[in-house]
């Protein structure tokens, strides 16, 4: 688990490499159709703000990188996520391509023991004499997370399926074998 963390870490700062959150507070209120999560406010947000969350996401993700508090910070990058992301819905086209990466993984590793292995946390029980997790540990505790991230996954991809089939917008469409060779 602590190998998946620090690969999760580095795609997601690489995922937000490409994204520039601080343009976001330039756009005129005229593209501002903020979703669900942003309705709260009655008031489109400062200008800084995307860019200051993202900044803080960022800085969450090297921490979790190293693997120092992992599980505040791993509920720190579910909460900062969720707004970076929430901010980008919330100016044009609404996606869901990210929606695993930014709330359904950090989710289901919040309860996890991902920071057990790999981690500055790890080093620092070691060094007070506290029991560690070794990475070879097989323990059913260990692979519970990921078995729910993977039913998730496989009820994501079941209901996206049967929302295409019942619509009749997916198996009618002209080009289906174009699509389906893409």
């Amino acid at each position: 688990m602590g190998l998946f963390r620090v690969i999760y870490a580095v795609f997601y700062l690489w995922h937000l490499s490409w994204v520039d959150s601080a343009t976001l507070g330039l756009l005129p209120d005229a593209v501002w159709q903020p979703v669900y999560l942003l309705r709260v406010v009655p008031l489109r947000p400062p200008s800084a703000l995307p860019g200051m969350l993202e900044s803080c996401l960022v800085a969450a993700l090297v921490v979790l990188l190293a693997g120092l508090w992992v599980r505040p910070v791993t509920l720190a990058v579910l909460v900062l996520g969720m707004l970076v992301e929430a901010f980008h819905q919330s100016f044009g086209k609404v996606e869901h391509a990210s929606v695993f990466l930014v709330f359904y993984l950090p989710l289901f590793m919040l309860g996890s023991e991902w920071g057990r292995t790999w981690s500055l946390d790890a080093l620092l029980a070691r060094r007070a004499g506290r029991a560690t997790t070794s990475p070879s540990d097989d323990s059913w505790r260990l692979a519970l997370p990921m078995r729910g991230v993977l039913l998730m996954l496989v009820l994501l991809f079941f209901s996206a399926v049967l929302a295409k089939d019942v619509f009749g917008d997916w198996l009618t469409a002209p080009d289906l074998v174009t699509n389906l060779l893409l």
